[in-house]
């Protein structure tokens, strides 16, 4: 399985389970959106730190750039298309959305740069945006 197939089997636990996703995968989807000036999302890459009103902000822009990207943009950015299909990065970002809002502000995580999304069970293999 790869980095995607990873996030979303950890995205569909945390939505069937109502617990927040793994600190690897959150770690993942934030390394998808950070770099330029997004501040949030590259300080919760590389340290894991929240500061949450700027990272919610950035999430929730994320967000609106993903659901508002024409689709003929949305297939010619590299950026986006890596991560999959606009569904999954909006499932993602919703499940990085409500980390946050469970983790609130924190700074710096010890061992952070050791954290990585993992291999789950086969019963966290994502199912929920395939099938539906």
């Amino acid at each position: 399985m790869g980095d995607l197939e990873l996030v979303m089997a950890d995205v569909t636990r945390s939505h069937r389970s109502q617990t927040p996703i793994y600190d690897g995968t959150a770690k993942v989807i934030a390394s998808w959106w950070y770099g330029g000036h997004s501040h949030a999302f590259t300080g919760l890459n590389m340290s894991g730190r929240i500061y949450m009103p700027e990272l919610l902000a950035e999430i929730d822009g994320a967000i609106e750039y993903v659901r508002k990207s024409p689709a003929n943009h949305w297939d010619a950015h590299k950026r986006v298309n890596d991560q999959g299909t606009r569904r999954h990065n909006l499932a993602a970002l919703e499940a990085l959305k409500v980390y946050v809002q469970y983790h609130k502000n924190r700074g710096p995580q010890e061992g952070w740069g050791r954290v990585w999304v993992d291999v789950l069970t086969p019963e966290d293999e994502y199912s929920i945006l395939e099938g539906e």
